[in-house]
């Protein structure tokens, strides 16, 4: 799904629902000596992969621990998802879990701050601290549309949106347009995904039937990117010299970035 106000996943992508999902109003002080660790902690939006290898110490002995994915946000944590594993006769637990929901932000997550997280707490309150995942998004490019019209390529509110994940968080991404016999260029900064996206207009020159062509460079990752939208329509005249303008596009983890996913490379 397309989204230039608010990233729900995010990706590239559907949104996620959790039902029944559980506000923790309070968390209990960590245990002295209760802690978990996670073998991998960075996931591809969307997949968990061989999902989450979580081994701790310091909980009560030969008891039932609940280890939860949670989504920390400024205004308070949430339960995602949770599993109840057993502790050994010295309070420690090894656990391989995939959680039932998406390796995403919910879609009402602050696309700024929020982040998932694993937990872990015993009957007696026993919680070790939080061990923070990542997300990044996968390799691939997409834009809203395979076609966009010359009147809608000039329309502020139209235009056509262009992201392209895989690139390194905070990343400098050197963006080329190519369309009517003229070059824009921009640089972008891949997001703390690792993607990079905005809308696209046209508000000086003219605008006909053609093709445009985007290419996203990664200038760390080495990662190039290319995918072109056709333009169908009469000429229209905008008056002054060719020139282009972007807006940034908020993509959320948790849905599609654009409606026409097309990977390339």
């Amino acid at each position: 799904m397309l989204s230039t106000t608010k990233v729900r996943a995010a990706s590239v992508l559907g949104a996620v629902a959790v039902v029944g999902a559980l506000s923790l109003s309070a968390v209990p002080a960590n245990a002295a000596g209760a802690e978990i660790s996670v073998a991998s902690t960075t996931f591809t939006i969307g997949d968990w992969g061989s999902g989450l290898a979580v081994t701790g110490s310091g909980f009560d002995l030969s008891a039932d621990v609940t280890v939860s994915l949670v989504d920390v946000e400024p205004t308070g944590t949430v339960e995602l998802d949770s599993t109840i594993t057993a502790s050994d006769d010295t309070g420690a637990i090894v656990l391989d879990w995939t959680p039932s929901v998406d390796a995403d932000l919910p879609a009402d997550a602050d696309y700024d701050h929020g982040y998932l997280a694993v937990v872990a707490t015993d009957g007696s309150g026993n919680t070790a601290a939080e061990v923070p995942l990542t997300l990044l998004w996968e390799k691939g490019i997409w834009t809203s549309s395979d076609t966009i019209t010359t009147a809608e390529l000039i329309d502020p509110d139209g235009g056509v949106t262009v992201a392209a994940g895989g690139y390194t968080p905070g990343e400098s991404v050197a963006v080329t347009i190519t369309y009517a016999g003229y070059t824009f260029t921009h640089t972008e900064t891949a997001d703390r995904f690792g993607l990079v996206g905005f809308t696209w207009t046209i508000i000086g020159g003219t605008v006909e039937a053609g093709t445009i062509e985007f290419t996203f460079d990664g200038a760390t990752s080495g990662l190039s990117q290319s995918i072109s939208v056709a333009v169908t329509g009469p000429a229209i005249e905008v008056g002054g010299a060719p020139e282009d303008s972007t807006t940034p596009a908020t993509l959320t983890p948790a849905g599609d970035p654009v409606a026409s996913p097309r990977v390339s490379g």
